[in-house]
This record gives C-alpha cells, structure tokens and sequence, in this order.
C-alpha cells in the first residue's frame, strides 16, 4: 500500500512540507510542543532508533543559524550607512527566540525524510505497508 518512494527528491520534499517521508499523510505533529510517535496513517515510526531526534535538533538548529545570518545582514545593509544596533539586536533576539519553535516540527519531518533516504525502509517496517 505505501511502498518506498521512488525518488529521494520526493521523500525530502514530503519532509520540507512537514508530511510523512513515506506515505505523505499530512498529520506529522499533533501540536508545535509535542509531537506524534507514528504515522496515523502508515504506522511509520517517527524516531527509528533511540535518539534520532539528535538529527532534528541539529537541522533545527542549522535552519535558526542561518535564518540569524540573513536577519542579522538585512538588518544591517537595510539601515546602512547609519546601522540602528538596537532594533537590528532586538529582532535578532526575537528571530533566536521564536524560530526554533516555529521550525520544530519540520526540522522533525525534514530529518526523517533525509534518514529514509540514507536508510531505506527495510520489509515490514512501516507495519501499515505493503513491504
């Protein structure tokens, strides 16, 4: 029923938009804070083996970087010649603070998907599939 996808650029694109890397359900996360252990749909397990939300973490943490970057530089080159430090300082720290909570469940969706591609779903894992 919900066989491995053929494309690795279909299972990262299912992780980006925040749906399931194998059967593309759309119910990853039950809220921002907490979220789903399986796919309602496919049985899926989100976390593979013990502490692969490590992955999550570090893709979380990655995105929130560089988002920083491109906050902190637009803020600079936007008020350029006369940089305003403090509202470049205090969106950034707003920017710190929100981000990570925002992209939490997709850092979670995107590093499934990537582990899917590096290890591929062995017969019977998925226990809603047909493998």
């Amino acid at each position: 029923m919900f066989a491995q996808p053929e494309s690795n650029l279909t299972i990262l694109g299912r992780g980006v938009r925040g749906r399931c890397a194998v059967c593309n359900e759309n119910h990853r996360s039950h809220a921002l804070w907490r979220s789903a252990d399986r796919c309602p749909r496919c049985e899926f397990p989100f976390e593979r083996r013990e502490g692969q939300f490590v992955g999550a973490v570090g893709i979380n943490t990655i995105l929130t970087f560089f988002i920083l970057l491109v906050v902190l530089v637009g803020g600079i080159f936007a008020t350029w010649p006369d940089i305003a430090v403090i509202p470049v300082i205090a969106l950034t720290l707003a920017v710190a603070v929100i981000v990570p909570f925002l992209l939490l469940p997709f850092s979670h969706t995107i590093w499934n998907s990537i582990d899917l591609v590096m290890d591929p779903l062995e017969p019977g894992e998925a226990p809603g599939s047909d493998d």
